[in-house]
């Protein structure tokens, strides 16, 4: 396994990234993540994806699932899973 796949290495790539917009300090989370723009989301998932984190590897646990929750501009709640951000 790669030693850089940590998960403060994750966390820190997320976390990285233009337009990410960490929760208030009350409310600390390493799997829920806040940004500005949905195009910023969508940078952050490419930059996943681009650092490999969306390799499976035989004998190591996936990483997770990546969802994406906005409301639109009519005020309805929408949530879509991005499935080619980890363990594909």
């Amino acid at each position: 396994m790669n030693p850089m796949f940590t998960k403060d290495a994750l966390l820190a790539l997320i976390r990285g990234q233009a337009g990410f917009a960490p929760f208030p300090p009350q409310a600390p989370s390493d799997c829920a993540f806040s940004f500005n723009d949905r195009q910023a989301f969508l940078n952050t998932t490419t930059a996943l994806t681009n650092n490999y984190w969306s390799r499976h590897m035989v004998g190591f646990p996936d990483v997770g699932r990546c969802y994406e929750i906005g409301i639109s501009k009519k005020g309805q709640l929408e949530a879509d899973e991005h499935l080619h951000v980890f363990n594909a």
